[in-house]
């Protein structure tokens, strides 16, 4: 009788350690989650600034490159006077 009640203890023991380590695996998982989602974030935002700065350049030189000059040439073409 005492060997079965030492095997419920033994038995009970390994369901809390098993137990545990569930809760353990669950709490790291969400913080995974927390932290993939902010990276994913950043990531999104690093591209897109990036996108919005490119753009911005891209228009300037556009816009640069259309200005008559002094000698009245517009990007090779000339200007009819």
């Amino acid at each position: 009788m005492s060997q079965n009640i030492d095997e419920i203890l033994e038995s009970e023991n390994r369901l809390n350690i098993f137990t545990d380590r569930t809760n353990d695996l669950q709490t790291t998982a969400k913080e995974s989650q927390k932290t993939r989602k902010i990276l994913r974030r950043r990531i999104w935002w690093k591209h897109f600034r990036k996108i919005i700065i490119l753009t911005v350049l891209r228009k300037l030189k556009d816009k640069q490159c259309h200005l008559p000059d002094s000698t009245g040439l517009v990007k090779g073409n000339r200007i009819n006077k």
